[in-house]
């Protein structure tokens, strides 16, 4: 029996790099349950690239740089798989984008979405909401 799959937002890699953040100690109890549990991880190329401005504009240069080591550690021992984004992922993405509507969504989260249905994702480990107003359930 396999372990499903999580996909990681950008919510909790942040969470996980600022020490301040209101939700640091409940991400890092979660990552370290997902990685005692071995429980295979996906995050998107566009998720890197939201955390990667976030932590930088936030936490500075050197805190990125740490950041993008991690991740490329974790893709290297297999921890994590990074998924590229294609024009399948780009169209439902955008379909997704017009159906939900919703004032705050980000494009960033509907290609998170697009993702995450295209590889029969069901949870997330993060703390958006959106993915909860889109039938997704958060990790806990």
């Amino acid at each position: 029996m396999s372990i499903a799959p999580l996909f990681v937002d950008s919510s909790a890699f942040y969470a996980l790099a600022d020490r301040h953040d209101a939700s640091h100690r409940l991400a890092t109890q979660r990552w370290e349950a997902v990685v005692k549990a071995k429980r295979p991880l996906v995050t998107s190329l566009a998720v890197a690239a939201e955390t990667a401005t976030l932590v930088r504009r936030s936490l500075g240069f050197d805190a990125v740089q740490a950041w993008l080591d991690q991740l490329d550690r974790a893709r290297l021992v297999g921890a994590i798989e990074l998924a590229f984004l294609a024009e399948r992922e780009y169209a439902l993405a955008r379909d997704l984008y017009r159906q939900l509507a919703q004032p705050k969504l980000s494009f960033v989260d509907a290609l998170s979405f697009s993702v995450m249905t295209l590889r029969g994702i069901h949870t997330c480990f993060g703390f958006d909401e959106d993915f909860l107003s889109a039938g997704f359930a958060l990790y806990e």
